[in-house]
Parts: structure tokens; sequence; C-alpha cells
């Protein structure tokens, strides 16, 4: 009798301990909040003929909120802001006085986590939306990003994730006015290398 009290014990025990587990693995926050900011240089723009914009490296700041949808993949979205300067405008020969690129973006992005046992999580992503683009006028055109990076999580914050990435980001026939001229139908593209911090959230 003791025995088998004994027995049931430990395998009520035992099924206790398994349950608290998953219970424990399916409370963990599927929600994150995502920072980042980096250095953009911007493409210049060659409208043929010599004339064109050259521009100056600026900067991008982002701010996402995502989901895991499973282990290894996640979904977001994300509000971004662009800046760059022109260095110079040119037509017909003629040099005119430089202005500001600023680009607002809005994306929808998905990403695949290369998660292992290390500290360090390589990943790849890709995103599509919009982007309002300002110069002298504003526009709105369709955008397009790829990204490519790593995370990085230190043992003393395990809840944070550290990221470096690298993101290549097209808008696509859009336009650019400058103080002098318009510019039409053409794409904008930008490098951009970017630090950046993810964290859990909770609701």
């Amino acid at each position: 009798m003791k025995k088998s009290a004994l027995y049931c014990s430990v395998v009520i025990i035992s099924a206790l301990s398994s349950y608290s587990a998953v219970a424990a693995e399916q409370c963990k926050p599927n929600w994150y909040g995502a920072l980042s900011g980096g250095v953009s240089k911007l493409e210049d723009i060659d409208a043929g003929g010599g004339d064109g914009i050259e521009n100056k490296t600026g900067g991008i700041v982002s701010l996402a909120f995502g989901k895991h949808i499973s282990e290894d993949f996640r979904l977001e979205g994300e509000l971004g802001y662009h800046f760059n300067g022109m260095d110079s405008v040119t037509v017909a020969s003629t040099t005119f006085p430089k202005s500001q690129t600023t680009i607002l973006s809005y994306m929808a992005n998905a990403y695949y986590d290369f998660n292992n046992d290390s500290g360090f999580t390589p990943y790849l992503g890709a995103g599509i939306g919009g982007a309002n683009v300002r110069t002298e006028s504003s526009t709105n055109s369709l955008a397009w990003q790829l990204m490519t990076g790593i995370g990085y999580t230190a043992d003393s914050m395990p809840q944070a994730q550290w990221t470096l990435g690298y993101r290549y980001f097209r808008v696509q026939n859009t336009e650019v006015d400058t103080p002098n001229v318009l510019f039409t139908d053409g794409d904008l593209e930008s490098h951009n290398v970017e630090l950046g911090v993810r964290f859990p959230m909770t609701f």
C-alpha cells in the first residue's frame, strides 16, 4: 500500500512538473518591440546628360512591434524615418543650391531567425509597404526592403537582444523635387547599417 502511494505521488509530481514546464514555455512573451538607428547612404540620382543629384550620407531610425509566429519565424510592423542631405543638384551643367530628402516609411516585415545554442542569432528578413518622400514637395510611393544581420543575447540581460544589421531599402517610381527642378519616375535606393535592440512585451 505504501509503495502504491509512493508511486502515485511520484507520478503526480512528475505530471505537475511537466505541466509547469509546458505552461512556462507557453507563457513566454510572443510579442516584442524593437528600436534601431544607424547610417544611411542614399544613392545618387542620375537623370542622364550630366543632370542629377549627389546625396550625402545620412541616417535612419526605426520603431517596430512584432510577434513570434514560431520559434524561428516572426512578423512585424515598422515605422522608419530616413534623412539625407543633398550634396549638389546639377541641371544643364549648372549646380543649384542644396536641399534635403526625408522619407517616412511604413513597412510590414517578415523575419527568419537562425536560432542555435550560442548567444548569437543570424537573421534574414524582407518587407513591403509605403514611403512618403519629402523634398520641396511630398509624394507617396511603394517601398520594399531586404534585411540581414545578427543578434546577440547577453547572459546578464537575457530578455534583450542586441542587433547589428544591414538594410537595403528601395522606393519605386517616386519624385524628387528640388528648388529648381523636378526629377520624376525614378527609384530611390539606400544602403543602411544599423544597431538596435529587441525586447519582449506582454499585454
